[in-house]
């Protein structure tokens, strides 16, 4: 009977000096789950403000003519390479100029969804049949906050502007393959 009640004498002091310890020492956080410092998830929560769902489109003209439109949504857990559960690829039609984003992966989508992150940089690819002067606007804007701006990047011209706010002319020469394709173009989010 000593020997139990020894035992459990034991026993307890042993459990109460391991509580002590772990209350001392947390335990370590599991190298899958990075810890973010406090200070890092203020600046996050600040720089995070589209909400899961917002999206915008763009689109190109000629004249009055809409001759094409592209869709930007936005969702935290997007990738920002293609992925066919989220993304639409783009299929060039017959028409007289053509408008996509472009993943991060090389694919022309019509519809595409990223996750936000201030400054993130999504390429245009803008094409056309003919010389001429051409348009881009937003078409539509959901959930976006008026604080955040979509501007335009026009590599180029050098130049660029809040096509939130401006409507963007600019000039395709066929004979200058710099004015038109995958190169010329980007919308930052910021």
């Amino acid at each position: 009977m000593r020997k139990v009640i020894l035992m459990s004498v034991a026993g307890v002091i042993f459990l109460g000096a391991c509580q002590k310890k772990a209350e001392n020492n947390p335990s370590p956080v599991a190298p899958s789950t990075p810890a973010i410092p406090p200070a890092t998830q203020t600046v996050a929560a600040q720089t995070d403000t589209i909400p899961d769902g917002a999206s915008l489109k763009i689109k190109l003209q000629l004249d009055s003519a809409v001759l094409d439109e592209t869709f930007l949504g936005f969702r935290h857990s997007a990738s920002c390479n293609y992925s066919n559960s989220q993304d639409a690829p783009y299929f060039a039609g017959f028409g007289k100029g053509s408008l996509s984003t472009i993943t991060r992966d090389g694919i022309s989508c019509a519809v595409q969804t990223v996750p936000f992150s201030q400054g993130y940089t999504i390429p245009l690819k803008v094409t056309a049949k003919n010389d001429g002067v051409y348009l881009l606007k937003t078409s539509f804007t959901k959930n976006i906050p008026a604080n955040v701006g979509i501007w335009l990047k026009d590599a180029y011209r050098k130049d660029s502007l809040n096509i939130r706010i401006w409507n963007y002319r600019f000039d395709v020469i066929k004979a200058d393959t710099n004015s038109y394709g995958t190169h010329r173009f980007s919308v930052v989010i910021r």
